[in-house]
């Protein structure tokens, strides 16, 4: 069977055919499956909600209120993903779906001119089939674009460079260089647009480092830079050009201040040790991780365009650690560039197996035999460290796929360990977990002893390609079996009442914690109140004359206050609010618009 599954990978005949299939048929399913999640999924989907109640694409908003934190095009894709499918989670997860099934088809495309078909098969089939790349693509966040725009960035500026040197191997790109340099310098004013300046910092730290290894040498001619750069502006500033003739620079400064903050400070506590992203590509992007760990410092041979794009892609790698593991918060999405370098030599790897296995062997015949064949070939073997590594990995998965359901089951004897009473409150949540649920982590287990045992006996090909239907298809069993219980345990009974509160002319505030959840599901009317905008350039400020006004002040609709039971207890006591609800962590108070709260 696995043999079977090798074999019909490496021969079949319509590699893009074969992606846009594994993409269709993984990426688009289950996408509204379950609520979206606080706090980036909901964030943005509200964004693209309020453009489209507000009928203004020029400006972000959220809560009715500018918002600054991120640029708009990935709020355009959603917005009119939401005019298709309405507002609902599909239509805010379908963008990042296709996305996959473009990306899919550009490693391809690149991979192939690069090397051939066999690596491009490789690099589309690494990504589809490992843990973070392929489950990004069934989520609302902005970064799969965000990544997909600076790799088709920067390979176009590098097949410029590479054209314009003569390289071997830059044939292979019929067009004329300065065409590929416009199509990256679009391409990167897009991630550009996507979310901000860092897209143009990634680049250049790119551009710095390679200048540091060639001893300072010009290798790419500065007016072809510039010419590069400033497309890449030009085509942020189509868009912060209407933005500064309607609302003046009040933007651009406030987005620099946001920026500024996400690197020196731990936002909104996303702290971590300096070595968090090193572990998040190590485990996250398992089983790629594994299979790139060799090649990483390895010599490559092939054509000149083939050795330069392996040190480009060793150097993304190299700046994209750095760099995040230097900004203060730590984020799991930030180092997700860091993707496509790994999975590109992941399939390096794998490449180099398959072309040393068909040196052996006379015929593609006899090659798939040899994919067959049991008998042991040390010549082809991992090293131990690099199989232990495999099994190690593949085993923690499965020990948190354990894990999960095994805290569910047994929450009575857990929830005495934990000191935080808003997390024991969420875990009494009604959520029906049984002894099935341990079955998708002992049959991952049993999967990745497999394929350490392929590896084992000197079959890597096969067992990359298993590896990955393994990982592809158990990222989509987690999100349909597990992700729906653990949100209803997080945030599934307020979620429901928010719904509850649609078409009411109505407030909905947080107190003491930060949300975006009720702005989506509430789906209040515009505030048309003066107060409700109070402040407008001060954030903080707003948010304390806004809890102020609606606790306090003559308000023209009823306010819903939204707390976490460890604050509950002084709410309670107030005159004129009324506490409404109180399940698996949070209470809701009522406060009626003719009426006023008096403190205790």
């Amino acid at each position: 069977m696995i043999s079977a599954i090798g074999s019909f990978f490496i021969s079949f005949p319509w590699p893009r055919a074969l992606l846009f299939l594994l993409a269709l048929v993984t990426f688009f399913p289950f996408l509204g499956k379950v609520h979206l999640f606080d706090w980036d999924e909901v964030n943005f989907a509200e964004c693209a909600r309020e453009m489209l109640v507000l009928q203004d694409f020029s400006r972000i908003y959220i809560d009715y209120k500018p918002f600054w934190e991120k640029p708009p095009f990935f709020f355009w894709l959603q917005a009119l993903s939401m005019q298709l499918f309405g507002v609902n989670e599909f239509a805010a997860r379908f963008p990042n779906a296709v996305c996959g099934l473009v990306t899919l088809q550009y490693l391809f495309w690149l991979g192939k001119k690069i090397s051939g078909s066999i690596l491009g098969l490789f690099w589309a089939l690494a990504y589809w089939g490992s843990f973070l790349p392929h489950f990004y693509f069934k989520t609302a966040i902005i970064d799969p674009f965000f990544n997909l725009f600076i790799i088709m960035g920067l390979t176009g500026l590098l097949i410029f460079y590479w054209k314009q040197r003569q390289y071997e191997g830059s044939e292979v790109f019929k067009f004329p260089g300065w065409i590929y340099l416009v199509a990256g310098g679009i391409a990167l004013g897009l991630a550009f647009l996507t979310k901000g300046q860092v897209a143009l910092m990634l680049v250049f730290l790119c551009l710095l480092v390679y200048w540091t290894k060639v001893r300072f040498k010009a290798f790419i001619a500065p007016a072809a830079l510039i010419f590069y750069f400033s497309i890449s502006i030009l085509v942020f500033l189509a868009w912060f050009g209407l933005e500064y003739a309607k609302n003046g620079i009040w933007f651009l400064e406030e987005f620099i201040k946001y920026q500024y903050r996400l690197f020196s400070t731990e936002d909104a506590g996303h702290g971590g040790f300096w070595g968090y992203h090193f572990v998040v590509i190590l485990v996250g992007c398992f089983p790629s991780s594994v299979w790139a760990l060799r090649e990483l410092l390895a010599s490559t041979s092939g054509s000149r365009v083939d050795r330069n794009f392996q040190q480009w892609m060793v150097i993304l790698l190299g700046v994209v650690l750095v760099l995040f593991s230097i900004v203060q918060s730590k984020i799991i999405h930030y180092s997700s560039l860091a993707y496509f370098p790994v999975t590109f030599l992941a399939a390096r790897f794998l490449e180099w197996h398959f072309n040393k296995l068909q040196e052996r062997q006379s015929s593609v015949g006899a090659f798939l035999s040899r994919l067959r064949d049991n008998t042991d070939d040390q010549s082809f073997s991992m090293p131990r460290w690099q199989n232990f590594f495999l099994l190690g990995i593949g085993i923690i998965w499965g020990i948190a796929l354990l894990g999960l359901p095994a805290v569910g089951l047994f929450r009575d004897q857990v929830i005495p360990y934990i000191k935080d009473p808003f997390a024991v409150a969420n875990l009494k949540a009604s959520v029906s977990w049984n002894e099935l649920n341990f079955l998708t982590g002992i049959f991952f287990i049993a999967f990745v002893v497999i394929i350490y045992s392929l590896c084992a006996r000197a079959r890597v090909v096969s067992a990359a390609l298993f590896s990955f239907i393994v990982c592809a298809f158990f990222v989509n069993l987690i999100l349909y079996q597990f992700a729906p219980k653990i949100e209803k345990h997080i945030q599934g009974s307020v979620i429901g009442f928010y719904k509850s509160l649609r078409g009411k002319n109505c407030y909905v505030k947080t107190l003491h914690f930060k949300s975006y959840a009720h702005y989506f599901y509430s789906q209040f009317p515009v505030p048309k109140h003066p107060e409700y905008y109070q402040y407008l350039d001060n954030p903080k400020k707003n948010q304390e004359h806004l809890d102020k006004w609606l606790l306090f002040g003559n308000i023209d609709r009823d306010v819903y206050f939204v707390t976490k039971i460890t604050h509950a207890e002084t709410y309670k006591k107030w005159k004129g609010l009324h506490l409404i609800f109180e399940k698996n962590g949070f209470c809701i108070f009522l406060r009626k618009k003719d009426t006023q709260v008096h403190p205790a």
